[in-house]
């Protein structure tokens, strides 16, 4: 004889959808073009950062506070001259289908510099906050620079369940 055990959870579930691919073409005062190429993947090689169903609500009705942790990694190369700046924009508050918003403080971030000479313009776990934040400034010449962004979601507890969306946009930018 063999028991099955249900137990009933209230998920949250969160995704973050992201641009995959940005190509600038500027032009200088000498009208040779230049360009920057702005890659981004996320490390698990999905094409969105999906958090994944997450737990709320213990079956009791207690608050849980679950967590997940994903990355991107940007990779840009340029020729031009001057110092490029990477961006990062999140257009809206992550909300669900009702219009329930996440608290602020349930998405932070993180930026690791792997390749470049740059300078990372964010702490370490920053919110993340809906508008434009610069997250690097490159150096002069810099001809190749690659960021590891690490996103840490942490469920607020009791948080209504939902299919949580939003998104964010990279963008890079010759100063």
């Amino acid at each position: 004889m063999s028991f099955v055990s249900r137990k009933k959870i209230r998920p949250l579930s969160f995704v973050l959808c992201i641009l995959l691919s940005l190509t600038l073409f500027l032009t200088s005062s000498n009208a040779s073009a230049e360009t920057i190429d702005l890659q981004a993947a996320v490390v698990t090689g999905e094409t969105a950062i999906d958090f994944g169903r997450l737990q709320s609500l213990e079956s009791s009705g207690e608050p849980v506070s679950d967590s997940e942790v994903r990355q991107v990694r940007l990779a840009v190369s340029s020729d031009a001259v001057q110092p490029y700046v990477i961006s990062q924009m999140l257009q809206d508050d992550p909300s669900n289908p009702n219009g329930t918003v996440l608290e602020p403080q349930a998405i932070r971030f993180s930026v690791a510099l792997e390749q470049g000479q740059g300078v990372v313009r964010t702490g370490n776990l920053e919110p993340l906050r809906p508008g434009m934040q610069e997250i690097y400034i490159s150096s002069d010449n810099e001809g190749q620079t690659v960021l590891l962004i690490t996103y840490d979601f942490i469920v607020p507890p009791g948080q209504k369940a939902g299919r949580y969306q939003g998104q964010v946009t990279y963008r890079a930018d010759v100063r």
